[in-house]
């Protein structure tokens, strides 16, 4: 055998088992889904119930656990597609100021937990539709955002957006503990962690390493500024594609002009975040965070405030003031209260001189409306982890559709049953794709929308979506919808579920939430 011939072999040798590894590691990741879709869906059912804060609380410990292990077996997927040289972005135009606010949302409540800030602003000379991979940004600041949070005990962390040099560049600042010159070095290895030891459990040190590698597939770079004792800033830069709203972005940049805030709040990254998203927008600002600031302010200021914006942590604090000083009661000058979603007495503030309020961390569109007079205030988000009933999905029983269930996990099928009958729907079950396909082809008595996993014994899944879809041509019947849900969630799935006559795809664990308001959705379109 020549040296060829065996160089050949060796990299067939290594295409072989680098196929078998993703095909291990994909068949692993279905396995665990399943499971795991039962303990967040169960969860969820149980947070709908009466608990006690001792009983939430270890919910809510659950729900963390869930999230972290879904993490890990993503994490392991994108590690594993990116080793077999399967990885591909996939660009369409998206809000990124709206990406941006949800991630920081999410990750609100475990920041406020820890008792630190968190807030984001976007540039106005960011357009307000730009040329990305949604997906898989967000999954880039989840890692970032997320860990900023986790390696801040004090202060607080900023999320910043701008347009430098025709890129997107995205910056995440922490007041974390920092890193040496070598750790930062070693941060986008896979598998590798830095930090305290304690602050390393419960992750596997791949998820900045796969975010690098996005960052890459996308044309762009990422880099980390950091100093010991000080924090770390993320510096995410990528070229998008962006159309031609020059006059759109111009607007923009004085949508505020005749705005003039004094903001009286605790220096910290909320404060940051509203005063450099005004001041991007036009307007001007003055700072107080005490007495004396806010005295020094009212007497330095050239005109009269249109709108004050006093955090609420301050606002005990300056009722007095609020009482005596003239410019609060002056009747052009709006008085808003900011408040954080944890904060449930807007109610008592609103009936001690302020007009409006807004929720940190701040969404800009909400900013905007309050501040130009359109609404007066927005409601309480609740945390990602808030158990308090939802009853939003909850109808009366009997009321939507008939819905056909496929599932042969027991948990799993007691879940969306649960779920569904909640939702008012009528539901039949069957365990087998081949009692699935019985069931959706028959000429009367057709379900309203149908439910099902792709993975069930008595055959293939993505051939019984085509077999009811071709029994649907043929008798020219109208399509009812299907909602696959899977523990696969590669792209590739996805497109191919897609093709085959799925109408919709969750991933496991799926949000029971979400999941009930589509059928609700159908529902309403059937009645209507």
């Amino acid at each position: 055998m020549t040296s060829l011939d065996m160089t050949r072999e060796a990299l067939a040798r290594a295409e072989r088992e680098s196929a078998m590894k993703s095909r291990i590691l994909a068949t692993v990741s279905h396995d665990i889904r399943t499971p795991l879709s039962g303990i967040a869906g169960m969860s969820h059912l149980l947070g709908q119930t009466r608990l006690t804060p001792e009983q939430a609380n270890y919910l809510a410990g659950i729900g963390q656990s869930v999230q972290a292990l879904s993490q890990l077996v993503d994490d392991l997927l994108d590690f594993s597609a990116i080793e077999a040289g399967r990885f591909k972005l996939h660009p369409r135009d998206d809000d990124l100021r709206q990406l941006i606010e949800s991630v920081v949302e999410i990750l609100a409540h475990r920041a406020h937990e820890k008792g630190i800030e968190i807030a984001s602003w976007v540039a106005a000379d960011v357009p307000g539709l730009l040329s990305f991979d949604p997906e898989r940004l967000r999954q880039v600041l989840f890692n970032l955002v997320g860990n900023a949070v986790k390696f801040t005990n004090e202060g607080g962390v900023l999320v910043s957006a701008s347009m430098v040099e025709g890129e997107l560049e995205i910056r995440v600042r922490d007041t974390g503990p920092g890193m040496s010159v070598r750790g930062q070095e070693r941060l986008f290895r896979e598998f590798e962690q830095v930090g305290e030891e304690k602050s390393r459990i419960g992750g596997t040190g791949l998820g900045l390493a796969i975010s690098r590698r996005i960052v890459l597939e996308a044309g762009g770079s990422i880099a980390v500024e950091s100093e010991l004792g000080v924090g770390s800033t993320f510096v995410v830069r990528v070229p998008v594609g962006q159309p031609s709203d020059f006059r759109l972005r111009q607007a923009r940049a004085t949508m505020l002009s005749s705005t003039h805030m004094l903001i009286i709040a605790p220096d910290g990254v909320c404060r940051e975040a509203l005063a450099a998203a005004v001041t991007s927008l036009g307007g001007t600002v003055r700072l107080a965070a005490t007495p004396a600031d806010l005295l020094a302010s009212l007497e330095h200021a050239a005109d009269a405030f249109t709108d004050i914006v006093v955090d609420r942590r301050l606002a005990d604090f300056l009722s007095e003031e609020l009482c005596k000083h003239p410019v609060f009661r002056n009747p052009a000058t709006r008085r808003i209260l900011l408040i954080d979603p944890e904060t449930r007495s807007t109610t008592r503030f609103l009936g001690a001189g302020y007009d409006s309020w807004l929720v940190r961390p701040l969404r800009e569109r909400s900013l905007v409306g309050v501040l130009q007079g359109r609404m007066k205030g927005i409601e309480l988000r609740d945390p990602i982890n808030d158990n308090r009933s939802n009853s939003r999905w909850t109808q009366a029983e009997g009321s939507g559709l008939d819905v056909l269930l496929a599932e042969d996990d027991p948990v799993n099928r007691l879940l969306l049953k649960t779920v569904l009958k909640k939702g008012g729907h009528r539901v039949s079950e069957v365990e087998t794709l081949r009692d699935l396909i019985a069931a959706a082809t028959q000429a009367t008595g057709r379900p309203g929308a149908i439910v099902t996993d792709l993975s069930m014994p008595g055959g293939n899944g993505l051939d019984a979506l085509s077999a009811i879809r071709d029994f649907e041509r043929t008798n020219r019947l109208a399509e009812v919808p299907i909602i696959v849900v899977t523990g696969s969630a590669g792209s590739e799935t996805r497109k191919a579920a897609i093709d085959a006559g799925a109408t919709e795809l969750f991933v496991k664990p799926a949000d029971p939430a979400k999941l009930a308001e589509l059928l609700a959705s159908y529902a309403a379109r059937r009645a209507g």
